[in-house]
Protein backbone atom coordinates (compact mmCIF):
# COMPACT_ATOMS: atom_id res chain seq x y z
CA UNK A 1 0.00 0.00 0.00
CA UNK A 2 1.19 3.29 -1.03
CA UNK A 3 2.34 5.71 1.91
CA UNK A 4 1.01 9.36 2.14
CA UNK A 5 3.84 10.90 0.41
CA UNK A 6 3.40 8.61 -2.27
CA UNK A 7 -0.07 9.16 -2.25
CA UNK A 8 0.17 13.08 -2.92
CA UNK A 9 2.41 12.34 -5.84
CA UNK A 10 -0.11 9.80 -7.81
CA UNK A 11 -1.49 11.24 -11.24
CA UNK A 12 1.05 13.75 -11.12
CA UNK A 13 3.83 14.90 -13.34
CA UNK A 14 6.98 15.47 -10.84
CA UNK A 15 9.32 17.97 -11.94
CA UNK A 16 12.63 17.72 -9.81
CA UNK A 17 16.06 15.14 -9.14
CA UNK A 18 14.89 11.72 -10.44
CA UNK A 19 16.71 10.05 -7.55
CA UNK A 20 15.74 11.98 -4.84
CA UNK A 21 11.72 11.94 -6.17
CA UNK A 22 12.26 8.42 -6.02
CA UNK A 23 13.73 7.91 -2.77
CA UNK A 24 10.55 9.42 -1.58
CA UNK A 25 8.03 6.91 -3.14
CA UNK A 26 6.92 3.35 -1.68
CA UNK A 27 7.91 0.31 -3.19
CA UNK A 28 5.29 -0.82 -6.09
CA UNK A 29 3.19 2.31 -6.15
CA UNK A 30 3.88 3.67 -10.03
CA UNK A 31 2.08 2.05 -12.97
CA UNK A 32 3.96 4.15 -15.49
CA UNK A 33 7.23 6.17 -15.96
CA UNK A 34 8.19 8.02 -19.16
CA UNK A 35 11.38 9.23 -19.03
CA UNK A 36 13.81 11.25 -21.91
CA UNK A 37 17.88 10.87 -20.19
CA UNK A 38 20.12 13.11 -21.67
CA UNK A 39 21.05 11.85 -25.64
CA UNK A 40 24.19 10.24 -25.40
CA UNK A 41 26.33 13.38 -25.91
CA UNK A 42 24.16 14.61 -28.41
CA UNK A 43 23.18 17.82 -27.14
CA UNK A 44 25.50 20.00 -25.08
CA UNK A 45 24.45 20.22 -21.24
CA UNK A 46 27.49 22.59 -20.41
CA UNK A 47 28.61 19.06 -17.64
CA UNK A 48 25.80 20.93 -15.22
CA UNK A 49 24.38 17.15 -14.35
CA UNK A 50 25.54 14.04 -13.84
CA UNK A 51 23.48 10.84 -14.58
CA UNK A 52 23.20 7.03 -12.96
CA UNK A 53 21.37 5.20 -15.41
CA UNK A 54 21.90 1.91 -13.67
CA UNK A 55 20.95 3.12 -10.20
CA UNK A 56 17.94 4.76 -12.08
CA UNK A 57 16.67 1.49 -13.24
CA UNK A 58 17.37 0.09 -10.13
CA UNK A 59 14.92 2.48 -8.29
CA UNK A 60 12.45 2.75 -10.75
CA UNK A 61 12.45 -1.17 -11.16
CA UNK A 62 11.82 -0.82 -7.24
CA UNK A 63 8.91 1.62 -7.41
CA UNK A 64 7.29 -0.13 -10.07
CA UNK A 65 4.23 -2.20 -9.82
CA UNK A 66 3.89 -5.86 -11.48
CA UNK A 67 3.03 -5.21 -14.68
CA UNK A 68 3.74 -1.56 -14.54
CA UNK A 69 5.90 -0.01 -17.59
CA UNK A 70 8.82 2.32 -17.66
CA UNK A 71 9.33 3.97 -21.26
CA UNK A 72 12.49 5.33 -21.85
CA UNK A 73 12.64 7.93 -25.22
CA UNK A 74 16.66 7.79 -25.85
CA UNK A 75 18.63 8.17 -29.04
CA UNK A 76 21.52 6.80 -30.01
CA UNK A 77 25.25 9.47 -30.98
CA UNK A 78 27.03 8.34 -34.23
CA UNK A 79 30.45 7.87 -34.01
CA UNK A 80 32.55 6.82 -37.15
CA UNK A 81 29.39 6.35 -39.45
CA UNK A 82 27.58 4.36 -36.96
CA UNK A 83 25.47 4.14 -34.15
CA UNK A 84 26.86 3.95 -30.78
CA UNK A 85 24.58 1.17 -29.25
CA UNK A 86 23.96 3.54 -26.18
CA UNK A 87 20.40 2.27 -25.90
CA UNK A 88 21.02 -1.46 -26.79
CA UNK A 89 23.67 -1.62 -23.88
CA UNK A 90 21.45 0.38 -21.60
CA UNK A 91 18.52 -2.40 -22.43
CA UNK A 92 20.86 -5.38 -21.53
CA UNK A 93 22.13 -3.67 -18.33
CA UNK A 94 18.63 -3.34 -17.12
CA UNK A 95 17.23 -6.59 -18.04
CA UNK A 96 20.73 -8.77 -17.27
CA UNK A 97 21.43 -6.26 -14.06
CA UNK A 98 17.89 -5.87 -12.88
CA UNK A 99 15.63 -7.92 -13.58
CA UNK A 100 13.86 -5.77 -16.14
CA UNK A 101 12.10 -7.53 -19.44
CA UNK A 102 11.77 -5.54 -22.67
CA UNK A 103 9.63 -4.44 -24.80
CA UNK A 104 9.43 -2.79 -27.64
Amino acid sequence: MADDLTLTRLNRIIQGDCMEELAALSDESIDLTLFSPPYDGIRDYKKNWSFDIVELGAQLYRVTKDGGVVVVVIGDGTRQFAKSLTSFRLAVSWVDEIGWKLFE
